[in-house]
């Protein structure tokens, strides 16, 4: 069964619908509720440890920039690493435009009018989730294949000769000056925890995204539900074009504010605007 919320606060972005997409801002020093000082560290830590494989790897790049087979393979990781970054920086200096985003839609819960319009945001909230779940599912997948293939020759190496070597390739390639084969392991290590940062970051935003889309979803489906309950209500008005064009006003106005992160005032309801709501509501309304 749906969830939906009557008494909205704070608590919204820990529901189910939610949670996960807060989760993965918290992790990467993106949520704009967090305190600054504990999202400037958290941002910092995260990007720090990106940052370890983020330089060494372009130092390499620039020493085997003639090979061109292994530039091509440290390029895949170079360039995931290079796009979580840039969304990282693309938060932090936007952090402010987030949290509108967060308190819109956090505001927009409180101006449902009914169980119908709740049921309905709830609805595209939960199709919000499951999209994340199934971009998390899948990112993950791809970097625990990506990881697992750098021990791929060493395991079939041994599984046929039962003598084991060292993995020819680790998970990233880069000048970190010491050597591969000795520190081989710790290297490996290192090159998860990396790897699953990036991928947090990445997720963090496209999460994120997915979670906007559903919510203006939602926002328009409410309103498309609004104007089909038009009928009943402007029903009564209908002996009256005035009173008639004051209550759709009223509606588009009240919904709009959704929209428009603040309220629509009269004069951004021009004649032209009415004329196009009165085509929505039906001209029998106004005759």
């Amino acid at each position: 069964m749906l969830k939906t919320y009557q008494n909205i606060d704070d608590s919204i972005f820990d529901s189910s619908a939610y949670h996960i997409n807060k989760k993965y801002l918290i992790i990467v020093g993106a949520w704009p509720y967090l305190t600054p000082g504990k999202r400037k560290l958290m941002w910092l830590s995260i990007n720090l440890a990106l940052f370890t494989v983020w330089i060494p790897q372009l130092i390499h790049i620039i020493v085997i920039i003639d090979r061109k087979k292994e530039v091509i393979y440290c390029l895949m990781t170079y360039l995931c690493a290079s796009m979580g970054f840039n969304s990282s920086v693309n938060g932090l200096l936007n952090n402010g435009a987030l949290k509108k985003l967060f308190d819109s839609l956090k505001e927009n819960w409180k101006y449902l009018q009914s169980d119908d319009e709740r049921t309905i945001f709830a609805t595209y909230a939960n199709y919000g989730k499951m999209f994340t779940v199934g971009l998390s599912i899948s990112y993950y997948l791809v970097i625990l294949s990506y990881i697992v293939s750098a021990l791929m020759p060493s395991m079939l190496h041994y599984y046929f000769t039962g003598n084991w070597t060292v993995p020819e390739r680790n998970i990233f390639e880069a000048e970190l000056f010491v050597d591969p084969v000795e520190y081989y392991w710790p290297l490996f290590i290192h090159g998860i925890i990396i790897a699953f940062v990036a991928i947090w970051i990445l997720l963090a935003y496209d999460c994120f995204f997915i979670m906007i889309v559903m919510y203006c979803s939602g926002m328009f489906s409410v309103l498309l539900h609004k104007i089909e309950q038009m009928d009943t209500v402007l029903y009564n008005y209908s002996y009256d074009q005035q009173l008639a064009l004051k209550k759709i006003e009223e509606i588009i106005r009240t919904k709009s504010r959704g929209f428009l992160l603040h309220p629509v005032r009269n004069t951004a309801i021009d004649q032209y605007n009415r004329d196009k709501c009165m085509r929505i509501a039906g001209h029998k309304y106004c005759k």
